[in-house]
């Protein structure tokens, strides 16, 4: 098992981000198959009530092998 992991630094413009990252989210499904109501890939979003954290975002996506990872890309 191998994970592709993206961690997203704090966007300066949030609205911006979100619109590209879903886009490129949709771009994904297209390009691999992936059933639009299918998630095969995890999304996690940091927050601190303290100080902003140094990523905004984290993409995990898992594959069986690197040659499936290759493959994907």
């Amino acid at each position: 098992m191998v994970n592709l992991i993206v961690l997203y630094p704090q966007p300066t413009d949030d609205k911006q981000f979100v619109g590209d990252y879903n886009g490129h989210l949709k771009l994904l499904h297209e390009k691999t198959g992936i059933p639009k109501d299918a998630k095969p890939y995890t999304v996690t979003k940091f927050s601190s009530k303290e100080e902003k954290p140094a990523f905004y975002q984290m993409f995990t996506m898992p594959f069986e092998s690197e040659r499936a990872l290759e493959e994907a890309m």
